[in-house]
């Protein structure tokens, strides 16, 4: 019988936190053969001084400075002592071994589509109010960056460097080729509370200098999403896409392919898959310079959001769709969104790995990731609210033992610049007649 799981892996249980595990210099005890971190489960050998794995039964020796003997059940005496040792769930703080750069700090980059539309239904001013009350609140302290950037038939870049006592606007008419930055990326991508009073006068002024440009009905999102990964490339981070109007010009341009013919019938799910690989392969490549994509969908026509989707199931984001956006009856919500996604605990540049016990195979994942090899995913955001599903299959006809495991690890960055391991261990019992 095929089995399934879903796993929350930063998910936040308010009657009890995570606790968290520091083992100092110290290497983190793992099994030495599948690398499945010590848990509740494993079983105590020789006195203490090896444990057997309880996902592939490997013996393992314990480092002389973790060893601990045992007391008549087989258990170690300092059992409830230790988090790993009588919970399911524990964070572990990561040493230098599990970094390939220095943590990197919160990063918000946003990509405003500033069409006729978009200026017309209100949505903007809705986007920079909600922005700059969650300014204050933003995680990450003192080391949060922010950057900004507006596109219609040209892309608009803001220079924010603190050195300056207004923002400064620069437009890009040029949309063929490679991306071009006229603002060095240092002055596109700014400490939040060092630029703290050009970004708040940039919030306040976009809605009206955005009105004073030539209207525009059309939208070069290809290339903005091109000149935005190159901003963010150095240091990667959360990119959110507010697009109102269908994409155009240049690269990614997509066309009206509804056909109201095919529903009901067999051929109507290719309607639901993208047309242009431009956004997956946008997407992979935003994946690997540890961006995040979420996309707010304000189109008051048919946008092609398979196609724009494909953005945020590779990399790790969320698609919010508010179809013919009014501001008095859909700015609260977009309120509400805008404000959940800036604000919640998130987890940044990480990887996740999820191993099962013998006589069981993970089969298939399910969610919003980048696989980057058989098993391992890469997020390059996560928070509370991300859930993501594995189908499980059996290797063999009968179980070997009574009970199966699952440990789920989830390596990343805090807000706050530490690198943490998230493990969460379940045993799940094995029986032959499911009446």
């Amino acid at each position: 019988l095929p089995l399934g799981a879903i796993v929350q892996p930063l998910g936040h249980d308010a009657a009890e936190e995570v606790p968290l595990v520091d083992f100092g210099n110290a290497a983190i005890v793992r099994c030495r053969k599948c690398r499945t971190y010590v848990n509740p489960f494993v079983q105590w050998t020789d006195g203490g001084r090896r444990f057997r794995c309880n996902l592939c039964n490997t013996l393992t020796e314990v480092p002389v400075e973790y060893f601990c003997t045992l007391d008549a059940n087989g258990q170690r005496r300092d059992m409830y002592e230790r988090a790993e040792l009588c919970k399911g769930s524990v964070e572990y703080a990561a040493s230098a071994e599990y970094m390939v750069r220095p943590p990197m700090p919160p990063v918000y980059f946003f990509l405003i589509d500033v069409s006729t539309q978009a200026v017309a239904s209100g949505v903007l001013a809705q986007i920079c109010a909600t922005v700059k009350e969650c300014l204050d609140k933003l995680p990450g302290d003192s080391r949060t960056q922010v950057g900004f950037m507006t596109f219609a038939a040209t892309l608009h870049f803001y220079n924010l460097s603190p050195k300056l006592t207004a923002p400064q606007m620069m437009v890009v008419a040029d949309l063929d080729g490679e991306p071009f930055l006229p603002v060095p990326t240092d002055d596109l991508l700014v400490n939040l509370h060092e630029a703290r009073h050009v970004i708040d006068q940039l919030l306040d002024s976009l809605p009206a200098v955005t009105a004073a440009l030539t209207p525009s009905p059309d939208s070069a999102l290809g290339p903005a999403l091109q000149a935005a990964h190159v901003a963010m490339a150095h240091v990667g981070g959360k990119l959110l896409l507010f697009q109102t109007t269908m994409p155009n010009l240049g690269v990614g341009r997509l066309v009206n392919r509804d056909n109201a013919t095919l529903y009901g019938t067999d051929r109507e799910a290719s309607l639901r898959n993208p047309e242009d690989p431009f956004f997956k392969k946008m997407a992979a490549e935003c994946s690997r310079v540890q961006v995040g994509v979420d996309v707010f969908s304000f189109a008051p026509q048919y946008t092609d959001l398979a196609s724009l989707a494909a953005l945020c199931k590779y990399t790790g984001g969320q698609v919010y769709y508010f179809p013919s956006f009014g501001a008095q009856r859909d700015g609260p919500k977009l309120n509400f969104d805008l404000k959940r996604n800036l604000l919640r605990e998130t987890g940044w540049e990480a990887v996740m790995r999820i191993r099962c016990s013998r006589g069981l195979r993970i089969s298939s994942f399910h969610g919003h990731f980048f696989i980057r090899s058989t098993d391992l995913l890469a997020l390059p955001t996560v928070d509370g609210d991300k859930a993501y599903a594995v189908q499980i299959a059996h290797e063999e006809n009968v179980m070997p033992t009574s009970h199966g495991y699952i440990q789920c690890a989830l390596l990343y960055t805090s807000s706050g610049g530490e690198r943490r391991i998230r493990v969460h261990t379940m045993c799940v019992p094995v029986v032959s007649d499911l009446g």
